[in-house]
């Protein structure tokens, strides 16, 4: 996943990893992130538009991908720390069912893929109309 500032982008939604009995996005919530709009699958060559989280061997690191699988690439949206109209977005891994393991922010690298564990790019956002 390639960080562009261009309005022709593909849009992302988030939709909580257990459904809840709204539709409101709360802080803190365990997420799937994907690319979302009629292009989004012919654009991704049949692999599903769920972000995940994979071993790059071209960048020697991790990196923010598609490809995800439901309920096994957790993200989730917190406040910035010292900035109330900003938020971070964090990967968090899943090891065990009982187990809150720690979440890493996703940031950008100097190639703008995004990636967990870079400083946290921090985000608005803006009610869907």
């Amino acid at each position: 996943v390639i960080l562009s500032t261009l309005h022709e982008s593909l849009p992302i939604t988030f939709s909580p990893v257990i459904q809840s009995t709204d539709s409101v996005i709360r802080e803190g919530t365990h997420l799937n992130v994907n690319f979302a709009g009629p292009s989004a699958m012919c654009l991704m060559g049949g692999v599903t538009p769920m972000w995940k989280i994979r071993f790059s061997t071209t960048l020697k690191g991790y990196i923010v991908t598609t490809g995800g699988v439901d309920r096994l690439n957790r993200f989730k949206i917190t406040k910035y720390e010292g900035e109330n109209s900003f938020y971070q977005l964090s990967f968090c891994p899943m090891s065990e069912p009982f187990c809150e393991c720690s979440c890493v922010p996703v940031g950008v690298n100097g190639d703008k893929n995004l990636v967990p564990g870079a400083g946290p790019l921090l985000v608005m956002f803006e009610p869907d109309e």
